[in-house]
C-alpha cells in the first residue's frame, strides 16, 4: 500500500468511535390538542376558546431501559426553555441520541422571567399560562407557578425506540383535560381587569388547585409518524409514554 495513503487512513481512524454508541436524530415538538374539541379547543368553532398556552420548562431528558432507575438520563432539551402551543413558539427542537430503548420522558416545569418572544407579562414568575374566552365572551386567564417534575413512562415493559432511521415525538398537552373540573363559569368576571376571569394564587385558587392537579395527567409522549409535527387523531390514539 502506497505510504502517502496509509497515513492517511491511519490519520482518519479514531480508536475512541468504536467505543461511542451510534446516535440517531431526534424531533421532539410540543403542541396542543383537546380531547373534547367541541367543548374546550383552540379553534373558534369551541364552546370554551383556547388562544395562547405558555409553558415555562427545564431539562427534557430520557431514561434508557437499561438503566431506568439510574442517573444517566439523556437531554432531549438541555436547560431552560419556553414555548407556546397556540401559535407555535419554539415548539420545536431537534438533536442526536443514542440509538436505544427508553423506559421514561422527564421534564421539569420552570417558573419563567418572561422573556421569550410575545410573553404576556403574566408569564414573569410562572411556569403555565392559559388565556382564552369562555362561553360568554368574557376573557379569563389562569396562571400557575407549579414547578413540579412531569414523569411520562412508557407505554409498553419493552419502553419506546430510536431506531436507527431516527424519530419525530411530539408531547402534547390535552388542554380539556388540564381543564378539567375547572368550572370558569362559576367565577364572576373582574370589571377593574376589562371583564377577565383571573386563576392564579390570588384569585380563584380553589380552582387553580384543581387545574395544577390535572397538569400531569393532561401530558402525554406520542410518534409523529408522518414528521409533520402536528398530533393527528390516528397518532394520539395510542401514547407512547404518559402518566401511570
Amino acid at each position: 500500500m502506497n505510504r502517502a495513503l496509509l497515513a492517511l487512513l491511519l490519520s482518519a481512524f479514531d480508536p475512541l468511535d468504536a467505543e461511542r454508541p451510534a446516535r440517531s436524530p431526534v424531533t421532539l415538538t410540543f403542541a396542543v390538542y383537546s380531547s373534547t374539541p367541541d367543548t374546550i379547543d383552540v379553534t373558534s368553532s369551541a364552546k370554551t376558546r383556547i388562544d395562547a398556552v405558555w409553558i415555562g420548562f427545564q431539562d427534557a431528558r430520557l431514561r434508557p431501559s437499561t438503566a431506568c432507575k439510574g442517573a444517566d438520563a439523556k437531554a432531549v432539551v438541555a436547560g431552560s426553555f419556553t414555548v407556546e402551543l397556540v401559535k407555535h413558539y419554539a415548539t420545536t427542537t431537534e438533536t442526536k441520541l443514542e440509538i436505544a430503548r427508553y423506559c421514561a420522558f422527564e421534564v421539569q416545569l420552570r417558573r419563567t422571567k418572561g422573556r421569550a418572544t410575545g410573553a404576556p407579562s403574566e408569564l414573569k414568575g410562572a411556569s403555565i399560562v392559559v388565556e382564552g374566552r369562555r362561553s360568554d365572551g368574557v376573557r379569563f386567564t389562569i396562571r400557575s407557578r407549579l414547578d413540579t417534575a412531569l414523569a411520562l413512562r412508557a407505554a409498553d415493559l419493552e419502553g419506546f425506540a430510536i431506531p436507527d432511521g431516527g424519530a419525530h415525538w411530539i408531547a402534547g398537552v390535552d388542554i380539556a383535560r388540564w381543564l378539567e373540573s375547572v368550572d370558569l363559569l362559576e367565577v364572576a368576571a373582574d370589571g377593574s381587569r376589562g371583564r377577565t376571569v383571573v386563576i392564579d394564587e390570588k384569585s380563584n385558587t380553589e380552582l387553580l388547585s384543581r387545574f395544577n392537579a390535572n397538569i400531569e395527567r393532561g401530558v402525554a409522549l406520542f410518534e409523529d409518524r408522518n414528521g409533520d409535527r402536528n398530533l393527528d387523531a390516528e397518532e394520539r390514539a395510542r401514547p407512547i409514554a404518559s402518566r401511570r
